[in-house]
Protein backbone atom coordinates (compact mmCIF):
# COMPACT_ATOMS: atom_id res chain seq x y z
CA UNK A 1 0.00 0.00 0.00
CA UNK A 2 1.73 3.20 -1.32
CA UNK A 3 1.98 6.30 1.53
CA UNK A 4 -1.11 9.03 0.92
CA UNK A 5 0.54 12.41 -0.22
CA UNK A 6 -0.40 14.98 1.52
CA UNK A 7 2.44 17.69 0.31
CA UNK A 8 2.13 20.94 -0.31
CA UNK A 9 4.70 22.76 -2.59
CA UNK A 10 3.74 25.82 0.45
CA UNK A 11 6.20 23.94 3.10
CA UNK A 12 9.38 25.40 3.56
CA UNK A 13 12.62 23.77 2.76
CA UNK A 14 13.69 23.98 6.84
CA UNK A 15 10.77 21.16 7.55
CA UNK A 16 11.88 19.13 5.15
CA UNK A 17 13.25 15.70 6.51
CA UNK A 18 11.24 15.63 9.66
CA UNK A 19 8.17 14.12 10.86
CA UNK A 20 5.34 16.19 12.07
CA UNK A 21 2.87 14.45 14.92
CA UNK A 22 -0.85 16.18 14.41
CA UNK A 23 -3.64 15.08 16.22
CA UNK A 24 -7.03 14.64 15.05
CA UNK A 25 -9.56 17.04 16.48
CA UNK A 26 -13.43 17.82 15.68
CA UNK A 27 -15.04 20.87 14.42
CA UNK A 28 -11.70 22.75 13.89
CA UNK A 29 -11.91 25.47 11.12
CA UNK A 30 -10.28 24.72 8.23
CA UNK A 31 -9.18 27.93 5.97
CA UNK A 32 -10.51 28.56 2.78
CA UNK A 33 -8.35 30.16 -0.12
CA UNK A 34 -5.60 30.08 2.27
CA UNK A 35 -3.55 27.43 0.22
CA UNK A 36 -5.60 24.99 -2.31
CA UNK A 37 -5.02 21.79 -0.61
CA UNK A 38 -6.86 23.00 2.63
CA UNK A 39 -9.92 23.56 0.64
CA UNK A 40 -9.58 20.21 -0.54
CA UNK A 41 -9.73 19.12 2.87
CA UNK A 42 -13.19 21.55 4.25
CA UNK A 43 -14.91 17.80 5.15
CA UNK A 44 -12.31 16.58 7.24
CA UNK A 45 -14.69 15.67 9.44
CA UNK A 46 -16.72 13.48 7.61
CA UNK A 47 -13.66 11.87 6.10
CA UNK A 48 -12.66 10.84 9.72
CA UNK A 49 -15.84 9.72 10.88
CA UNK A 50 -15.89 7.48 7.70
CA UNK A 51 -12.73 5.87 8.30
CA UNK A 52 -13.25 5.40 12.34
CA UNK A 53 -10.11 7.93 12.95
CA UNK A 54 -11.31 9.26 16.40
CA UNK A 55 -10.67 12.56 17.80
CA UNK A 56 -7.09 13.18 19.59
CA UNK A 57 -5.63 9.93 17.59
CA UNK A 58 -2.52 11.07 16.09
CA UNK A 59 -1.31 11.31 12.54
CA UNK A 60 2.23 11.05 11.53
CA UNK A 61 3.35 13.06 8.40
CA UNK A 62 6.58 11.76 6.60
CA UNK A 63 9.04 14.47 5.46
CA UNK A 64 7.80 14.29 1.91
CA UNK A 65 3.97 14.94 3.24
CA UNK A 66 2.87 11.44 3.03
CA UNK A 67 0.78 9.30 5.76
CA UNK A 68 1.85 6.19 5.80
CA UNK A 69 -1.07 4.10 6.14
CA UNK A 70 -0.34 1.12 7.75
CA UNK A 71 1.12 3.46 10.38
CA UNK A 72 -2.05 4.86 10.60
CA UNK A 73 -3.76 1.83 10.94
CA UNK A 74 -2.00 1.17 13.55
CA UNK A 75 -3.57 4.32 15.66
CA UNK A 76 -6.53 3.73 14.56
CA UNK A 77 -7.12 -0.19 15.03
CA UNK A 78 -4.31 -1.48 17.65
CA UNK A 79 -4.47 -2.08 21.68
CA UNK A 80 -2.78 1.60 20.95
CA UNK A 81 -6.43 3.33 19.71
CA UNK A 82 -8.23 1.83 23.36
CA UNK A 83 -5.79 3.40 25.21
CA UNK A 84 -6.71 6.72 27.56
CA UNK A 85 -6.41 9.82 26.08
CA UNK A 86 -3.27 10.54 28.43
CA UNK A 87 -1.66 7.05 27.75
CA UNK A 88 -1.70 8.05 24.36
CA UNK A 89 -0.39 11.59 24.57
CA UNK A 90 2.72 10.04 27.01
Amino acid sequence: MAPVDASSEAVSDEYRGQWDLYWTSRGAVIPRGFLPLLDEWQDIDARERRLSIESRTPILIDPHGRIDPRLAAFFRRSRFSRLAIGSRLA
